[in-house]
């Protein structure tokens, strides 16, 4: 009997183990295109809120959002994230699954290339976070 239940201890670990392989950024962006806008998924709950960026390419507008860290990002660090949307209509699809009571800060720190929307995109992002309960402050120095 205990070497029933070691052979399948040794399975499931093996099982768990083989799962851990290392995707690539097409594997993720894979998984983004297959999430539809009325998906149950949330976002982690962030000990020190997420950063907003926003830049604009062509006459598109992309946003990304990441953990807040302490840490200084570069451009290409963050246009580089997994998970950038096109459009307002894009970041308010992610701003969806964040929890109320979330803190986001749309930075744009002195990071060359990035810039804000329209005032009445600002505007509309501004009044769904209000909405949600989300508290949204923009740093631009």
């Amino acid at each position: 009997m205990k070497a029933i239940v070691k052979t399948l201890i040794f399975a499931a670990v093996v099982a768990v183990f083989s799962g851990c392989q290392s995707g690539s950024l097409d594997d993720i962006k894979m998984v983004k295109d297959n999430v539809s806008e009325d998906s149950a998924i949330t976002m982690s709950r962030s000990m020190k809120g997420y950063e907003l960026y926003s830049w604009k390419v062509g006459n598109d507008w992309k946003f990304v959002m990441v953990d807040g860290t302490n840490s200084l990002k570069s451009y290409d660090d963050i246009v580089a994230q997994p998970f950038v949307v096109t459009g307002v209509d894009g970041l308010l699809g992610q701003l969806k699954a964040l929890a109320q009571g979330e803190q986001i800060f749309w930075n744009l720190k002195q990071i060359k290339g990035f810039a804000m929307p329209s005032d009445a995109d600002v505007a509309k992002v501004t009044q769904y976070c209000k909405k949600r309960g989300i508290a949204l402050e923009v740093i631009s120095w």
